[in-house]
Order: C-alpha cells, then sequence, then structure tokens
C-alpha cells in the first residue's frame, strides 16, 4: 500500500512538472498564401521570459511587427500567463520556405519556437483566394466585435400576410472608419422590399454601457409577408476599413495619441426569424383583392354623354395606407357593346417606416360601339382590416352613359395599347397599283461581278481590318489593369482634393480631413496597385525610398498624415486647413514627378 502511494505521488509530481514545463511555439495564420498576400506568424510562450530574438524573415516583407499581447487565466487557484509577439508579413517571391526558430530566455534558459513552413504561389485559385480573404475579414471582424459591429431591428416579430414591416440595419462604431461598402444583401425569401433609404447614412452619437458610438442608419427596408410560416431573414454582410490603435509609436504625436494601423474585416447582423400567420379564409361574396391595411375605393368617369365609336375615360380610385403596391387592377363588369382595353395604371403613394400610403389610380378606355344606355354595376372591392382583424367589403357608385348615334360608317381601328389620342381613322384602307413613271431594273443586269460589287468588298475587307487592330488595342488596354490604375491615381486624387475644398468652404471640418486622408491614401494605392487595408506609413515610405523620393517628401508625407490624424482623433486642434490642402497637392505633384 506504501507503495502504490509513493507511486501514485510521483505520477501526479510527474504531470505537474509537465504541465508546467515552458512552452515556446510559432503558429502561421495561413499554410498557403499569394504573392503579396499578407500572413501572421505569432509566437506564444506560457511563462515569463525576455531577450526576444526573431527569426530572420528572408523573402519575406515585414509590415507590422512586433506586436505584444499578453493574457492571463485564473484556473482552479492556479494563475497561467501566455505572452504573444506577432508579426505581419507578405511573401515576395513563389516558392516553398521555412521560417527558422525564435529564441527567448526563460528563467535563464535560452529556448527555441518550433520552424514553420509556407508555401507562396504565384496566385490562388479563385475560391481559396477569396476564403482566405473572407477568413482574414471575419476574424479581424471577431476580434474588434465590442468595438464596431451592426445590428438589425425590426418592428415586430408577427404579423400577417401582406401586413408591413419595418426593418432597419443599424452601424456602431468606436473605430475611425475610412470605407464600408455593402458585401451581401439579404435574399428575403417570402417577402416583397422596398428599400427606403433615399439619402446618406448620417452619423450619431450613442453611449451604450457607459461607452460612446458613433451610430448610423445604413439600410432600411419595407416589407411585406407573401407566405405564411416561420421566415428567417439572413444576415446583412458589409465590408469595413478601419484604424486600429496599434502598440508602436514613430514620433511624438504618436507616443500621445497612439499610432494606428488599418485593417479589413467583414460585419454581419444577426439573422431575424418572423412568425408569418396566415390570413383567416375569406367567405364573403365576390373575391378577395388581396389589399391588406385600410382603404377607400371609389369610380368616375370624364363623359356622362358622348357619341358611338367615341372613347371616354373611367378611372378607378384606391386610397389608404397597407399593402399599394402589390394591388392589382379590379376586375370590372362591362355592358358587352362596351369595348373595354386594359388600364393604365399610376401610382400615386409614397412608402416610408409606417407603410405605404397615397392612392393607386386605374385608368381605362372604353368605347361604345352602339347608340343607347349603358349602366357599369357597383364594384365590390374587398380588402383585410388589420384594425378589427376582418374582411371588409366596399362597393363603388354605379356609372351610367347616355350613347348617341355617331358615324357608324367610318373605319375606325383602335389597338389595344394605344390610348384615345393614338386611335386614328384610316379614310383608304385599300392601295391601287402605280402605273406611271416606274423606274424598274433591267432583267440582264446584276449587281454581283459589277463594279459597285468589287468596291463594297473592298470596303469590307478594310473594314474588317480596321476593326481587328482596334480590338486588338482595346484588349492589351484592359489587360494592363495595373497601369491603367496607376494612370488613373493622380486623377482620382485630385477630384477627392476638390471635393475636400468643398466641404471646408462649407465649414465642414470634420468631412474635410477625412477626404484629405482618403485622398492621399487612395492615391497611393492606385499608384501601388495596393488594397486599402494592406496600407500604412511604414509601407508608403518604403515604397517612395525606392523610388528614390528626397527626405522632404517623405517628411512632408508623414507630418501631413499626422495633421490628419490629430484632426480626425483630437478635435478642436488647431491646424490650418488650407495649408493641409496645398501641402496634401504639393505631395501628390512631387510624387508624380519620380522617375520622369
Amino acid at each position: 500500500m506504501k507503495k502504490l502511494i509513493v507511486f501514485i505521488s510521483t505520477f501526479l509530481l510527474a504531470v505537474e512538472l509537465i504541465a508546467s514545463a515552458v512552452s515556446f511555439k510559432a503558429e502561421l495564420s495561413h499554410s498557403k498564401v499569394a504573392v503579396g498576400q499578407r500572413f501572421r506568424i505569432t509566437f506564444t510562450v506560457n511563462a515569463s521570459g525576455g531577450n526576444f530574438t526573431a527569426p530572420r524573415f528572408d523573402n519575406f516583407r515585414v509590415l507590422s511587427g512586433p506586436n505584444q499581447s499578453n493574457q492571463m487565466q485564473y484556473v482552479n487557484g492556479k494563475v497561467s500567463r501566455q505572452y504573444s509577439i506577432s508579426y505581419i508579413l507578405v511573401g515576395t517571391k513563389v516558392g516553398k520556405f521555412e521560417i527558422g526558430p525564435a529564441v527567448i530566455t526563460s528563467d535563464g534558459d535560452k529556448i527555441e519556437s518550433n520552424i514553420v513552413e509556407i508555401e507562396v504561389v504565384e496566385e490562388l485559385s479563385g475560391n481559396a483566394a477569396q476564403n482566405q480573404r473572407d477568413a482574414q475579414r471575419n476574424q479581424a471582424a471577431d476580434e474588434l466585435s465590442k468595438y464596431i459591429f451592426i445590428k438589425a431591428f425590426i418592428d415586430k416579430k408577427s404579423a400577417y400576410v401582406g401586413e408591413k414591416m419595418t426593418l432597419t440595419y443599424k452601424l456602431y462604431t468606436r473605430l475611425g472608419m475610412r470605407s464600408l461598402n455593402l458585401e451581401k444583401l439579404p435574399d428575403f425569401n417570402g417577402f416583397w422590399t422596398s428599400d427606403l433609404m433615399k439619402d446618406q447614412p448620417r452619423l450619431e452619437t450613442e453611449y451604450i454601457n457607459g461607452e460612446v458610438y458613433q451610430t448610423a442608419v445604413i439600410n432600411q427596408y419595407l416589407l411585406y409577408p407573401q407566405r405564411a410560416g416561420n421566415l428567417t431573414i439572413d444576415p446583412l454582410s458589409m465590408n469595413a476599413v478601419v484604424q486600429v490603435r496599434g502598440r508602436n509609436s514613430r514620433s511624438a504625436f504618436e507616443a500621445f495619441f497612439g499610432s494606428y494601423e488599418t485593417k479589413e474585416l467583414t460585419l454581419n447582423s444577426p439573422s431575424i426569424k418572423v412568425d408569418i400567420k396566415a390570413l383567416p379564409k375569406f367567405s364573403g361574396d365576390g373575391e378577395f383583392s388581396g389589399a391588406v391595411g385600410k382603404f377607400d375605393v371609389k369610380i368616375s368617369s370624364n363623359k356622362q354623354e358622348l357619341k358611338a365609336n367615341e372613347a371616354i375615360d373611367l378611372r378607378y380610385e384606391i386610397t389608404g395606407n397597407g399593402n399599394l403596391p402589390l394591388i392589382g387592377a379590379p376586375e370590372l363588369n362591362f355592358p358587352p357593346d362596351l369595348e373595354a382595353y386594359d388600364p393604365e395604371t399610376t401610382n400615386n403613394f409614397s412608402s416610408s417606416a409606417g407603410g405605404s400610403s397615397g392612392k393607386k389610380l386605374f385608368n381605362y378606355l372604353l368605347i361604345p360601339r352602339h347608340k343607347g344606355k349603358y349602366v357599369i354595376e357597383p364594384h365590390a372591392f374587398t380588402y383585410f382590416d388589420l384594425e378589427s382583424k376582418r374582411y371588409k367589403t366596399l362597393y363603388t357608385d354605379s356609372l351610367a352613359f347616355d350613347v348617341k348615334k355617331g358615324d357608324e360608317e367610318a373605319n375606325v381601328v383602335y389597338e389595344s395599347n394605344r390610348r384615345k389620342e393614338d386611335v386614328e381613322i384610316l379614310e383608304n384602307d385599300i392601295r391601287f397599283i402605280h402605273l406611271n413613271q416606274l423606274s424598274l431594273l433591267d432583267q440582264s443586269e446584276s449587281f454581283c461581278g459589277s463594279t459597285t460589287f468589287y468596291i463594297c468588298i473592298l470596303a469590307l475587307l478594310l473594314l474588317a481590318v480596321l476593326l481587328y487592330f482596334i480590338s486588338k488595342k482595346y484588349k492589351a488596354q484592359q489587360s494592363d489593369l495595373v497601369g491603367r490604375r496607376k494612370s488613373r491615381a493622380k486623377k482620382l486624387a485630385k477630384k477627392r482634393l476638390s471635393k475636400a475644398l468643398k466641404f471646408k468652404d462649407a465649414g465642414e471640418d470634420s468631412a474635410f480631413y477625412q477626404e484629405i486622408g482618403d485622398a492621399l491614401y487612395g492615391y497611393y494605392a492606385d499608384r501601388y496597385n495596393m488594397g486599402m487595408a494592406d496600407l500604412s506609413i511604414e509601407v508608403l515610405l518604403d515604397k517612395l525610398r525606392s523610388e528614390g523620393a528626397s527626405e522632404d517628401l517623405l517628411k512632408m508625407l508623414n507630418e501631413c498624415i499626422e495633421q490628419v490624424d490629430i484632426a480626425r482623433y483630437a478635435p478642436g486642434s488647431a491646424i490650418a486647413t488650407e495649408e493641409l490642402y496645398k501641402q496634401a497637392l504639393n505631395i501628390i505633384e512631387q510624387t508624380e514627378a519620380l522617375g520622369r
């Protein structure tokens, strides 16, 4: 028994020692990337350490790092820590590469991390590349979910078929926004939809759990359910490029306000489940119109007396609030001798978060063929009233027409797709053969083989050759996407700067600074064929140095970006807007002069 106790104690001690052993490992965010694609390498140690020595990153370019983070856990009365150091790298050439071990000192011992392998290819297949981009964006969204997210609001979780519902998507952010673009709309299966967003989103300030968020309604939809059951509204996806506070500072400004890096992420709203109830079974007279809401109807005409073969307009008007966009033309019972054509529909209603309200008009063109008294009987219009949860039937007035004798011998032609002003009376419906002053061709003459024939053939050949060279030149231009993007960089930047001037003149300083920053980052993104998320001031300065830019230009660019950041992240700072505009314009002009 004593030996058993000793064995168990020894075993538990060994387990504890193994568990407490120092672990220092390297991990890659991707095992396979394309040339120019970013990836992350992270070195993690589960104990305190120092004198970290990074491996050589040959064949790679360092975009960011070392970035440090630490995590503490309290489990079963014991505290454990993890320290991480990460780098953002970009592959510069094709091949399979090893990244050697990093070295760290812990308790006086030098510990090496494991060796990792990564493959860099010329270009990833479409699906793999897209999956990796999506994974990167989703990971960034998870990391920043407390600072930026989208909420979906619906005004009711239960409704009848045809009853209006209002869906609103709202953005919440505590980060600086560089861009926000729609990635994917919900499918809205089972709903008729109308987009209510007509203006640009407006930023507002909200407090949530003591934190200040900038908010904006980014999408709003009016929904009319088309079928009963438990329906799901899929998430809305947006692509965002944001600025995140970094850990390293390059200047006194960054040491005070913090440095920033750009991240691209995909934001997804939560899905929404709603219960749609079927309308009660209709058992009244006539037919249900499909209208749901509160309505009124009336009928009128522009004439009570007319002659046979003259046209008359009959107007059927539906007024109210409800699913007006989905109401179709009523089927009216017309007398047999009253010729009726398909109605023209006029929508005179507006849609808002409160539903669709106004009028819907149906204009019928009628033509009586014979004299006499014509009567259009009252029409029954049945709709489902949401207040009483019952069907209601409204009746229009009857209409009577007194038709007198007309010119029944006239040949009148009517077309169902024409209005009365298009109705045309043909005085002559037979055209006789013309016998005089005819110019006829001799049967012996032939166009094929004539001089004109060969001239036409030659012209067609020349045209084909010309089109070939034009097409070849156009394809060459289209294939040079990088060159096209670089050539338009200056033009687009100047347009953004002109827009910034308008904001300055209007006193909108925040929009002015945003536009200046976007002009500079957008210009260099186009010039170097890079994504906005891949840009940072370090990358820009490296690119410009490789082109032989002067230190004055580098300093000017760095100061300009700093001033924009000061103005955006420290409102009220005294920065001369006119000087900032001239400085940005000067930077672009000097950059354009490089390499000439």
